[in-house]
């Protein structure tokens, strides 16, 4: 897998750069969306689960974070004539994190709960049972 996405990153680099920045930023993001059909394939072949379960381990992430980017980019809309740059980067920051982890604490309240004791107790860093 690690092969075809260097491989991929060298043809979407060698393809896009030529179009400009934007163009290339777009290509390279594209990039895991195209190559998740095949990391599909091989967890369902190689460790025998099943695609629709690893989508739906997906879907919370997913769901948050389209939330969070809708809403960063409305409140972006709305603030940017009245604020600096300087403190609309950090303004919206903070909204999408707190944005972000709302939505996680609504669709997966069990994980973020038992993500949030484990902070507490200070062992944020060490992966959940």
């Amino acid at each position: 897998m690690s092969i075809v996405q260097t491989t991929m990153t060298v043809i979407v680099v060698f393809v896009s750069a030529p179009l400009g920045l934007l163009f290339a930023t777009a290509a390279f993001s594209l990039r895991p969306l195209i190559l998740a059909p095949l990391a599909a394939k091989l967890v369902q072949d190689r460790c025998s689960v099943p695609v629709g379960l690893l989508l739906a381990a997906q879907g919370p992430a997913f769901v948050a974070s389209a939330v969070m980017g809708v809403s960063v980019t409305a409140l972006r809309l709305g603030i940017e004539p009245y604020l600096r740059a300087m403190y609309l980067l950090p303004v919206l920051m903070i909204v999408g994190a707190v944005i972000y982890c709302a939505m996680l604490w609504y669709l997966v309240p069990d994980f973020t709960r038992q993500f949030a004791a484990r902070l507490r107790r200070g062992g944020g860093h060490a992966a959940l049972p």
